[in-house]
């Protein structure tokens, strides 16, 4: 009945009605046996806590280093002969990997530091909820590099994010900024130095990271990195126009915006190049920028935010949110229908993001593919109940974090 409750999360959208009864049905057994069933059957491997994990943290959500985490504290107390010795080599491979990933915090963290943006008021720290939520799925000591890339990447978009959301500064002085980076010149942020100071910050390092992937991969890519941030950065101005007016708009107009706010493409594409492998045309036309791919991955992170954000975010006067659009199409609808109706949205999305990984197998190698899809699942995790990288409401999160960056296996 487990494994049947897994199968329903890795359907295809032509299978979305039988998938969705396999879900009822497998979950409510599974809910079943814990409340009416033999508890003693629970007991062997601790098989209770892996069916609450799998009810608990379905595909969508599932990172992978924090479900082999949740498997090993499982089998810890009751496995004997070669079980244990496996079991000692994970603990030894957690201890290694914790060793790396804080080297590569500190590293991260020094750099934030001397790229002087940190000392901003409205900039929110980013660098090790960044490098936690790629970590738990492109953990291998060899993609340190992607690693450190994609956490500078979200550091950027973050502070970008920031500076568009400080109530502080108008839209006249937003859109000069975006102006100044489609133009690459900075010259008319001088009466700005706020704006200037994330300008610089920004320009300098998208030079860098496209730099260094250009290198790896013996090609120009800049003019892809700075087509990437020029959407990005069009996008979260239209956003700052709709938040100054109360605007709503169209479902189909938000969702077209709110792909490239979410920044789902600079984000990977700009740490995807250094993984040590070539990054053909064929591998970008499957997963690549713009991709249908892509498109998936950002729709499920942007409605996953929402879900989270949409109420404090409307009583601070942004009204554009993906809850408010689809009310506005569906009049007569409760927001508790719209919550339903785009939640529903995200597992359509998810059996997308499916079958496009299944249709790219033959040419994308698994760990590129893991890194793209890994976005979408850790903003899911990230906004599963909470808004998680803003605060540290979410209990839960806080504790799979800390534990799995600094804990150990007794």
């Amino acid at each position: 009945m487990l494994n049947l409750h897994r199968c329903w999360q890795t359907g295809f959208p032509s299978e979305s009605e039988l998938m969705e009864e396999v879900k009822e049905f497998s979950t409510s057994q599974l809910t079943k046996a814990f409340s009416e069933g033999d508890p003693s059957l629970l007991k062997p491997n601790n098989l209770g806590h892996e069916i609450k994990y799998a009810l608990a943290y379905p595909r969508r959500y599932n990172l992978l280093r924090l479900e082999s985490r949740s498997i090993i504290r499982q089998l810890w107390p009751t496995s004997t002969g070669y079980k244990q010795m496996c079991l000692q080599l994970a603990k030894h491979d957690l201890a290694m990997l914790q060793k790396i990933h804080k080297q590569e915090t500190e590293a991260l963290e020094k750099w934030w530091e001397e790229e002087g943006a940190s000392k901003l008021e409205f900039s929110r720290p980013a660098v090790v909820k960044s490098h936690f939520g790629v970590s738990v799925a492109v953990f291998e000591p060899e993609f340190a590099a992607f690693r450190m890339a994609f956490v500078k990447a979200g550091c950027l978009v973050t502070l970008v994010d920031d500076l568009f959301d400080a109530p502080k500064f108008g839209v006249d002085g937003l859109s000069r900024f975006t102006d100044s980076f489609l133009r690459w010149d900075e010259s008319g942020l001088d009466d700005l130095p706020e704006h200037k100071v994330v300008f610089t910050t920004l320009k300098n390092n998208v030079v860098d990271m496209a730099a260094e992937s250009s290198r790896a991969q013996g090609r120009n890519l800049f003019p892809l990195f700075k087509a990437m941030w020029d959407d990005g950065l069009a996008a979260v101005t239209t956003e700052a126009k709709w938040r100054s007016t109360r605007h709503v708009p169209t479902w189909d107009e938000y969702i077209r915006i709110g792909r490239a706010t979410i920044a789902a493409d600079p984000c990977v594409w700009c740490a995807l190049f250094l993984m040590g492998h070539p990054i053909t045309d064929d591998i970008l036309r499957c997963i690549g920028p713009n991709t249908r791919f892509m498109q998936q991955a950002a729709l499920v992170a942007r409605l996953s935010n929402d879900l989270a954000t949409f109420r404090r975010e409307a009583s601070c006067g942004e009204m554009a949110s993906a809850v408010n659009c689809y009310m506005r199409d569906h009049p007569g609808e409760s927001e508790e229908e719209a919550v339903a109706a785009i939640d529903r949205a995200v597992d359509s999305a998810c059996r997308e993001l499916e079958w496009e990984l299944f249709k790219s197998r033959a040419v994308v190698p698994e760990f590129c593919a893991r890194a793209a899809l890994n976005f979408a699942r850790t903003m899911a995790f990230l906004y599963m109940r909470a808004d998680a990288f803003s605060s540290a409401c979410d209990e839960e999160y806080e504790g799979l974090s800390q534990d799995y960056m600094s804990g150990s296996i007794a």
